[in-house]
């Protein structure tokens, strides 16, 4: 049966635009988007137009061993058309997916490979992330997360220099 585990991040998912950024490789997966820095009860003194050369507090999310990943609908207005709203999936927030449908058909479709093997599948996770504007979904072997203090650009800049491709 398929549940979703939320699972906490240090800072929350920005609320206004998270801006989320995708870089991909052949096998792994890095994510970065705008967290909040700040207390939540005093987010109304923060809020402002976003500078994506000035402002601070990026995830960067890294996926290992990233199989298959999808970004765009559903948005915070219509989440509630997502199949997984009904068993908790909400807007600005964090999950992974127990038993996951999404997992078997990526099965289904290998096992016609002459090597297929179904053990190869075990270690891998399905991955939410659901922010303002769109949601981000994948299933890789497994994730950590750090953050940065710098602006997005220089984020951006550092990350894809790190990248040994």
């Amino acid at each position: 049966m398929i549940t979703l585990n939320q699972l906490g991040t240090k800072y929350p998912i920005n609320m206004g635009a998270p801006a989320p950024i995708i870089i991909s490789t052949s096998s792994d997966l890095i994510l970065m988007f705008y967290v909040d820095l700040f207390d939540l009860p005093k987010i109304t003194d923060r809020l402002k137009e976003r500078d994506t050369e000035s402002d601070s507090g990026v995830a960067i999310m890294k996926f290992k061993r990233r199989y298959i990943h999808k970004f765009g609908i559903p948005n915070d207005d219509v989440i509630i058309g997502h199949p997984y709203y009904k068993m908790g999936l909400k807007p600005y927030s964090f999950f992974s997916v127990n038993d996951s449908d999404w997992i078997k058909e990526i099965k289904r479709i290998e096992k016609h490979h002459p090597y297929f093997n179904e053990q190869g599948f075990d270690n891998l996770n399905h991955y939410i992330i659901t922010f303002k504007d769109n949601t981000f979904e994948c299933v890789a072997e497994d994730y950590f997360i750090e953050y940065s203090f710098d602006s997005m650009r220089d984020t951006f800049n550092k990350v894809v220099k790190s990248i040994n491709y």
